[in-house]
């Protein structure tokens, strides 16, 4: 690769998540540290925007360091359905479910559609705490085509 930058690795790191690569992406703690630096890099170089964001938020994720991800999150000038899937689904996955359940009221008020992931990320949370009747209301807002 002749030019290294930001755009460059993280077009890398999103070609090994998207070929399901994940052990090549940045999972080591050597990588770990490597990502940070290309997240500092971005913020120093001031080229954050919706699509580098979400790449660093799911960085963040991928590595199970959700609270650098909720900073990032937090941070976001703009966001659109992927991002907020990526969180929701986050806290899913860590148990984190009333979190999940409160930015997923979050994206709804923001005016944000969810989509069938964001249907399984919420829908794994109310399966985690046992909330059928906020399941089945979730479920009730989707057709067979949707999800």
């Amino acid at each position: 690769m002749p030019e290294r930058n930001v755009v460059s690795w993280t077009a890398m790191i999103n070609g090994y998540f998207k070929f399901g690569l994940d052990d090549e992406a940045l999972i080591e703690d050597l990588d770990f540290e490597l990502g940070r630096q290309v997240h500092a890099r971005v913020v120093k170089g001031n080229w954050r925007n919706l699509i580098v964001d979400s790449a660093v938020v799911y960085f963040y994720v991928q590595c199970g360091d959700l609270k650098s991800a909720f900073c990032v999150f937090d941070r976001m000038v703009e966001r659109d359905v992927v991002s907020w899937t990526t969180m929701i689904t986050a806290c899913s996955q860590q148990g984190r479910c009333g979190e999940a359940f409160g930015m997923f009221t979050q994206m709804l008020n923001g005016g944000f559609l969810p989509n069938g992931f964001t249907a399984s990320g919420v829908l794994k949370a109310c399966g985690e705490e046992k909330a059928l009747k906020l399941g089945k209301q979730i479920h009730g807002c989707y057709s067979e085509e949707d999800v």
